[in-house]
C-alpha cells in the first residue's frame, strides 16, 4: 500500500511538472534575444503595447528547436548572428505556418525575408509607413526618425511595409520594413534594430553622455539631445508633435496582429487606466519655498479635483502637514539636490546625495519615495569608473527605490533658458512611460517619464494653449500621452491663472489629474498583469487574466472586434456575460473590457457571423 501511494504521488508530481512546463511554453509570442544589441528590450516594447503574453529565450539555448518554435504563433528575433542550422530552423518554422519578425536580420536570412542585399547602409535615417496597407492603416503618414544603422535591400518577392529615407524628405530605393509570405507563414524584417532605436530615441545619444552641451546648468538629460555647432539635433524638432518611437512600436503591433489572422486573435492591455485616452500629472518643484506657499498651490490643485506630486528639498515641512497632504491623495517626494556639483555630476556625488536625502526623508516622514526629479534636473551620466553611461542616473535611482523618473525635461525658448529643443510635444519621441536601458542593453527597473509642460519654458503667456494642445492631441489625434506638467511654487503666483485653466480643461475633457506616484503604480500594475492559457477553437477565444497588484482604477484589455470575417457577439467573465464596448484604435476596431485589478479571471469570447 505504501509503495502504491508513493507511485501515485510520483505520477501526480510529474503530471503537474509537465503541465506547468507546458503552460510556461504556451505563450503565443516568443522573443529570441539577449541583452546584446538591446534584444531583450523587445519585452518592454511588447508590454508598452499591452502584449503581456510572451516569453524570452536565447537563440542559442539548447531547448530552441523547430519543435519548440512551433508552439508559438509569433517569433521575434533580435539582431544577432545566425548559424546555418539556425537559418534552416527558422526557415522551416515559417514554411510550416509560423510567423517570424526580425530586427536588422543577419543577411543569411535574406531569402527567407524575400529581399536581396544591396550592399549598402544608411545611418540615422527615416522611415515612411505605407498607410494604404492593412498593416499601416491608422499610423502616421509622414516620415519618422530611427536611430542606428539600416541595411539596404532590394525587394525579391517581399512587400514593402515602410520605405527607407536618408533624411526627412529624401527617399531611397530601399524598404525599411518588409513582409514576405513563405509556405504557410509570414516573415517580416525591420532593416534597422527597432528596440535599440526606441531606446536611443527616448534616452538620447549615448556618445553625448556627461557633456554640457546647451550651456545651461551643467549636464542634464536634455544635453543628450542638444546639438553643438555643426551637429544635428538628436530628435528632429520638426517632428516633435509626433511620438515617433511610439508609432514604430505600433507598427510592430500591427504586424503581430496581421500575422495572427492565420492563428488566433490576441488580447492586449490598453495604455491607460479604465478606458481613458490621456492622464495629466501635476508635479510641483517646491524646492525650498515656504510651507504655506506650497500648501496654497496644493489646495488650488485639489480645488479642481486633482492631486499633486511635491518634490521637496530638505525635510523642513512639518510631518503633520506631509501626512495631511498624503491623506488627501497627494504625493510628497524628494527633489534630489546635487546642484553643488552641477558642472560635473559624478557617480560618487550623486550616490551620496541619494543616500543622505533618502535616509533623512525616511527618518523625517517614514516615506521612501517612488518617484523623483532632481533640482536643476542635474543628470549623472558617468559610472563609478567615470565611464560614459547615459542611464547611470536611473541606475542610482533604482538602487534607492525610485521607480519613476521625471528628469527628461524640455526647458528652453524663453528669457530664463534661451536654448530650444522644439515646440511642445515629444522631444523623447514618446508619450508613454517605459523603462530605461543601459548602454549594454540591460533593462533598468525605473520608468522614464518625459516632462513636457513646464512653467519655466511656456510661462504664463503660453502655458494654457500648450497644455490644451497636448490634451487635444492625445484625445483627438491618437497621440496617446501621459502628460507630465511642472509648476514651481516660486512661479505659481504668475502662472496660477493659466495653470488652473489647463486643469479646468482637463475636467471638461475627462482627463484625470494624478500624481506621478499614482501613474507609476498603474503602469507597474499593468506591466505585471498577464494573459495565460490562450486558446482558440470553434470561433471561441479563451484565456486567463492574472493581476496580482491592486490599483484604485481599472485595468482594460482589448481584443480584435473582427476576426476572419466574424464579429464578437458575446464576452463572458468567470462564466457570466460581461459588457464590452467597441472602439477604433489606430485604424482597427477592438472590444474593450475593464476589470478590477488584483484578481484572476477567466474569459471566453465568442465570434460569429
Amino acid at each position: 500500500m505504501r509503495n502504491q501511494v508513493f507511485v501515485l504521488l510520483f505520477v501526480f508530481i510529474m503530471f503537474n511538472q509537465f503541465c506547468c512546463s507546458a503552460k510556461d511554453s504556451s505563450s503565443p509570442i516568443l522573443i529570441l534575444a539577449t541583452n546584446n544589441n538591446f534584444g531583450t528590450y523587445t519585452s518592454e516594447i511588447l508590454k508598452a503595447e499591452g502584449f503581456n503574453e510572451f516569453q524570452t529565450d536565447s537563440l542559442t539555448d539548447a531547448k530552441v528547436s523547430l519543435t519548440y518554435l512551433k508552439q508559438f504563433d509569433v517569433v521575434i528575433l533580435g539582431e544577432t548572428s545566425i548559424t546555418k542550422s539556425s537559418k534552416s530552423m527558422l526557415t522551416d518554422y515559417v514554411k510550416a505556418g509560423g510567423n517570424l519578425i526580425a530586427f536588422r536580420p543577419d543577411k543569411q536570412l535574406s531569402e527567407l525575408f524575400g529581399i536581396t542585399d544591396a550592399k549598402s547602409t544608411f545611418s540615422e535615417g527615416y522611415i515612411k509607413i505605407n498607410t494604404t496597407s492593412d498593416i499601416g492603416k491608422g499610423l502616421v503618414p509622414v516620415t519618422i526618425q530611427y536611430h542606428g544603422v539600416s541595411d539596404a535591400y532590394k525587394l525579391n518577392g517581399a512587400e514593402s511595409i515602410a520605405s527607407l529615407y536618408s533624411d526627412a524628405q529624401k527617399t531611397t530605393d530601399y524598404p525599411a520594413v518588409t513582409l514576405n509570405m513563405l509556405g504557410g507563414g509570414y516573415a517580416a524584417a525591420f532593416t534597422y534594430n527597432l528596440p535599440k532605436s526606441i531606446v536611443y530615441t527616448r534616452q538620447g545619444n549615448p556618445e553625448w553622455a556627461g557633456q554640457e552641451r546647451d550651456k545651461v546648468d551643467g549636464p542634464t538629460a536634455t544635453d543628450l539631445f542638444y546639438p553643438l555647432a555643426g551637429e544635428t539635433q538628436w530628435n528632429n524638432p520638426e517632428k516633435i508633435a509626433i511620438p515617433q518611437a511610439d508609432e514604430q512600436m505600433r507598427l510592430l503591433t500591427h504586424i503581430i496582429e496581421k500575422f495572427n489572422t492565420n492563428k488566433k486573435p490576441l488580447p492586449r492591455f490598453w495604455y491607460f487606466p479604465d478606458q481613458l485616452k490621456c492622464v495629466f500629472m501635476f508635479t510641483i518643484d517646491g524646492e525650498d519655498t515656504p510651507e504655506d506657499e506650497i500648501n496654497n498651490e496644493i489646495h488650488d490643485i485639489q480645488s479642481k479635483g486633482g492631486n499633486a506630486t511635491l518634490y521637496e528639498i530638505g525635510t523642513y515641512i512639518k510631518p503633520s502637514t506631509v501626512n495631511t497632504w498624503r491623506a488627501n491623495g497627494n504625493e510628497v517626494a524628494i527633489h534630489f539636490n546635487d546642484v553643488p556639483h552641477y558642472p560635473d555630476p559624478t557617480y560618487a556625488s550623486m550616490d551620496s546625495v541619494f543616500f543622505n536625502m533618502t535616509n533623512n526623508f525616511r527618518n523625517a516622514y517614514g516615506i521612501t519615495p517612488k518617484t523623483g526629479r532632481n533640482h536643476w534636473v542635474v543628470w549623472c551620466s558617468k559610472d563609478s569608473l567615470e565611464k560614459k553611461e547615459f542611464a547611470q542616473h536611473a541606475i542610482i535611482e533604482e538602487k534607492y527605490g525610485v521607480g519613476f523618473d521625471c528628469n527628461y525635461y524640455i526647458f528652453g525658448g524663453n528669457w530664463v533658458y534661451p536654448v530650444w529643443l522644439g515646440d511642445v510635444g515629444h522631444f523623447t519621441g514618446s508619450g508613454l512611460p517605459m523603462k530605461f536601458a543601459n548602454t549594454h542593453g540591460e533593462i533598468i527597473n525605473v520608468y522614464q517619464s518625459s516632462t513636457q509642460l513646464i512653467d519655466e519654458t511656456w510661462q504664463k503667456a503660453n502655458f494654457e494653449n500648450k497644455g490644451k494642445a497636448l490634451i487635444n492631441r492625445s484625445l483627438d489625434e491618437e497621440n496617446y500621452t501621459y502628460i507630465n506638467a511642472n509648476n514651481h511654487t516660486w512661479y505659481w503666483k504668475d502662472c496660477k491663472e493659466a495653470g488652473l485653466k489647463v486643469l479646468d480643461y482637463c475636467n471638461v475633457r475627462g482627463v484625470p489629474i494624478w500624481t506621478a506616484e499614482k501613474v507609476y503604480d498603474f503602469i507597474k500594475m499593468k506591466d505585471e498583469a498577464t494573459f495565460a492559457d490562450i486558446s482558440w477553437a470553434n470561433n471561441q477565444l479563451s484565456f486567463n487574466l492574472n493581476s496580482s497588484l491592486k490599483h484604485t482604477n481599472g485595468l482594460t484589455f482589448m481584443v480584435p472586434a473582427n476576426f476572419n470575417g466574424k464579429k464578437i457577439k458575446e464576452i463572458s467573465k468567470n462564466g457570466k456575460a460581461n459588457t464590452f464596448i467597441i472602439k477604433t484604435v489606430k485604424g482597427s476596431e477592438y472590444a474593450f473590457v475593464t476589470i478590477e485589478t488584483g484578481a484572476k479571471y477567466s474569459f471566453l469570447i465568442n465570434y460569429a457571423n
